[in-house]
């Protein structure tokens, strides 16, 4: 079956490719800038306990991986101040990691 996948994978690029070459839009029209927050945790078992947290949740929009989460905007100082009392540092920087 994977092999019927990647076969119509191929013949779909193939159609749209001319179009591109030609200059035609291919892509939907429609684009959104998100205005929500990430929030990421760096600990995998509070990542967890976060992503099953009855509590957390009116604040998280969603999970983008297991330790990154997208915050509702209006919710992010709340979350912010939450997260504190619950005795978790709360940074303002990205957990980027190198590349292996």
């Amino acid at each position: 079956m994977n092999k019927y996948l990647t076969a119509f994978a191929l013949v779909s690029s193939m159609m749209l490719a001319p179009a591109a070459w030609a200059g035609e839009r291919t892509l939907p029209k429609v684009v959104a800038v998100a205005s929500d927050m990430l929030l990421q945790i760096a600990d995998p078992t509070v990542a967890h306990a976060v992503a099953t947290s009855t509590l957390l949740r009116p604040y998280l929009r969603g999970q983008l991986g297991p330790q990154t989460f997208l915050v509702r905007h209006a919710t992010a100082a709340d979350l912010q101040r939450l997260l504190a009392e619950l005795g978790l540092q709360v940074g303002s920087d990205l957990l980027l990691t190198a590349a292996s």
